[in-house]
């Protein structure tokens, strides 16, 4: 007599297990590696926030955007105000100004155009000139050049802006030139 052999598919409880480790494993090395790219990204975006905030003041005091109705503001016409921005060592936020008195300086609240906020858990810190720490550090742009008073000071060549977080930090360098870039 013969048997009847009846086969069984499906899978068996070690290789159902052995799958699902393998998974969860793959899971948790992709989860961990987002969380550090997630956390990189970040900086990487607020540096080139701080860039593109440097490039709007540069091209408003250059280009002669209007500051106000009032001619007698920013040595008498409207059209030849300088622009900044101030950043203040370990803030999470940073001014962008119409330098209306022409000094170089910011004085709130008559000359504010915009306050940025950084993301949460960033700060602005290691503001240089030169080799020297500055804080505030205040960039400013005027007409008909694109250089960069850096603190209303010839001797300062060159400024730098760390932005950072616990883990990772990127450089914003300026230099009196007028030339921007992250490192």
């Amino acid at each position: 007599m013969k048997k009847n052999r009846t086969s069984q598919s499906g899978f068996t409880l070690i290789e159902l297990l052995v799958t699902t480790g393998i998974f969860l494993v793959l899971t948790s090395v992709v989860l961990a590696k987002y969380r550090s790219y997630s956390v990189k990204t970040t900086v990487a975006n607020t540096a080139e926030t701080i860039v593109l905030s440097l490039r709007e003041a540069q091209v408003y005091g250059t280009s002669g955007k209007i500051a106000s109705a009032v001619s007698t503001e920013c040595g008498g016409s409207a059209f030849n105000c300088p622009y900044g921005v101030q950043f203040i060592n370990s803030a999470s936020s940073y001014v962008v100004f119409v330098d209306k008195n022409d000094d170089g300086s910011y004085q709130a609240p008559s000359e504010l155009v915009a306050t940025v906020n950084l993301p949460a858990g960033m700060t602005t810190t290691g503001l240089t000139t030169v080799v020297n720490p500055m804080s505030p550090l205040r960039i400013v742009f005027k007409r008909p050049f694109p250089d960069a008073k850096i603190n209303n000071n010839p001797a300062n060549t060159t400024a730098t802006i760390t932005v950072s977080n616990a883990t990772n930090s990127a450089t914003v360098r300026i230099s009196s030139a007028g030339q921007i870039t992250i490192e």
